[in-house]
């Protein structure tokens, strides 16, 4: 009896030693971002490069780095702190338009691929409070995938500036979209759109991942996808690039 009463406590303390390890690397490894950005990016962009990110910018206080995940990839990342799309730092006013700078920094895709991207292929992602890996907000910048573009081409006549639902699925999840009245993303802010439809619902915005990408017409279109904490759909909407940019070729 003392035998097996050992070899439980034996057992119980090795499961709580490989909770405490997982726990601290995954919570060093959710900082990766930040720390590049601060203790790399930013330091060497004072001495005039900044690298290895593709560009450090003070007056939208951000920071362009080429994600490893793809050729055709790139994240948009605040240089202060920010912990994601639940920060309320992003709703206020004097906030930087980083979304604004994101797509000002598509450009950098096109140099990539070695050719200009159209517009309505490209998207830009931000993935909910419980679907992301990092602890510091990041934009996606990458290319949609082929289904979603076809998707969005055949609802894009049926959506107007209110939020509603998606009339098809994007990658079997149901999806908010809304056009934006402006083509002025500093002043019809992604954040602070889908914030206030949030809050008309009485729910958080930590469910939510959100996109941004343009119609045929040149058109913004916002999309948000609400996820689930402990659900298959955690609010993702990173889920929509296509880091080799088929549509594309």
């Amino acid at each position: 009896m003392q035998r097996k009463q050992k070899i439980r406590y034996a057992t119980a303390a090795v499961i709580v030693v490989l909770v405490l390890v997982g726990f601290f690397l995954f919570r060093d490894s959710s900082d990766a971002l930040w720390n590049t950005v601060t203790e790399k990016c930013v330091p060497s962009q004072q001495q005039g490069s900044p690298a290895p990110c593709l560009a450090v910018d003070s007056h939208t206080q951000s920071a362009l780095i080429k994600d490893r995940n793809g050729p055709h990839h790139d994240l948009l990342i605040p240089t202060e702190r920010i912990s994601g799309i639940e920060s309320p730092v992003l709703q206020e006013h004097q906030v930087p338009a980083f979304f604004a700078a994101a797509w000002e920094a598509r450009k950098h895709l096109s140099n990539e691929a070695g050719k200009t991207l159209p517009d309505d292929i490209l998207v830009l992602a931000v993935n909910s409070r419980y679907a992301r890996t990092q602890d510091q907000l990041h934009i996606h910048i990458s290319c949609l995938r082929p289904e979603a573009y076809q998707t969005l081409r055949e609802q894009g006549n049926t959506l107007t500036t209110d939020w509603q639902p998606l009339g098809e699925e994007l990658r079997g999840h149901r999806y908010l979209a809304k056009k934006l009245t402006s083509q002025d993303l500093t002043r019809d802010d992604p954040f602070k759109e889908l914030s206030a439809y949030v809050q008309r619902q009485g729910d958080s915005i930590d469910n939510y991942g959100l996109a941004l990408t343009v119609t045929p017409d040149g058109e913004k279109l916002l999309l948000a996808n609400r996820g689930v904490r402990f659900g298959f759909n955690r609010g993702s909407t990173s889920e929509l690039i296509d880091t080799q940019c088929t549509l594309a070729r």
